[in-house]
């Protein structure tokens, strides 16, 4: 069943492309797609064409299964589909799409585990609070979180920010940080986060090395 949808998702982005098209980025591929809907799915096309196998293996590394990961990906593009319009161009096109990727994927598991359990899916989503410690502590890492946003904001080049925010908040390793920002020089992503530890070393030193991830 999923293979005839995955294989829809790939005919109907196999449309023809325009040279002027192809030589777009991705945020430009987006943003003629917001605003003539003529040309949307030649773009979508061209942006699946782009990322159809790096979401692929984004969702893989979430569900551990090859076959679960097709399906996941397929839904992760009926969703960027659906929510084109929401990309505004704050971040990088790659850093939404990896968002989008994540969360869906999240969504796609607790949904396939409650169609096996009947568990709640909101409870297969989000775990429940527990203990009031375990509450306390949950605050406490929202807050730091918060406080770490605010100063990746205000103190940080715009690279060395999505580096941290990539990889203290959305648990990414550096090497995939790497990949996903298309850095190329010889450290990649780690000359940009250690960068960045130094700048926000006297706040946040020791909580940047517990957020983190080796």
């Amino acid at each position: 069943m999923h293979r005839e949808g995955h294989t829809a998702t790939r005919s109907s982005s196999a449309g023809p492309a325009t040279e002027e098209l192809a030589a777009l980025s991705d945020e430009e591929l987006v943003s003629r797609a917001q605003q003539d809907p003529s040309q949307a799915e030649a773009c979508l096309g061209l942006i699946f064409e782009r990322y159809g196998r790096k979401v692929t293996n984004w969702c893989g590394r979430i569900c551990r299964d090859p076959d679960l990961a097709e399906d996941a990906a397929q839904e992760v593009f009926v969703k960027l589909h659906r929510r084109l319009d929401s990309f505004e161009g704050g971040s990088r096109f790659t850093t939404w799409l990896f968002v989008l990727a994540r969360n869906s994927t999240l969504d796609f598991l607790a949904k396939r585990r409650h169609q096996r359990t009947g568990e709640p899916i909101e409870d297969l989503i989000h775990e429940p609070a527990g203990s009031e410690p375990a509450m306390e502590s949950a605050l406490a890492e929202r807050d730091l979180r918060d406080r770490l946003r605010r100063a990746v904001q205000t103190e940080l080049a715009p690279d060395e920010a999505r580096v941290v925010v990539l990889h203290c908040m959305h648990g990414l390793t550096l090497p995939a940080v790497t990949e996903i920002m298309g850095l190329q020089n010889r450290s990649g992503a780690k000359a940009l986060f250690v960068a960045a530890k130094r700048k926000l070393k006297s706040r946040f030193a020791k909580e940047l090395n517990e957020l983190s991830r080796p």
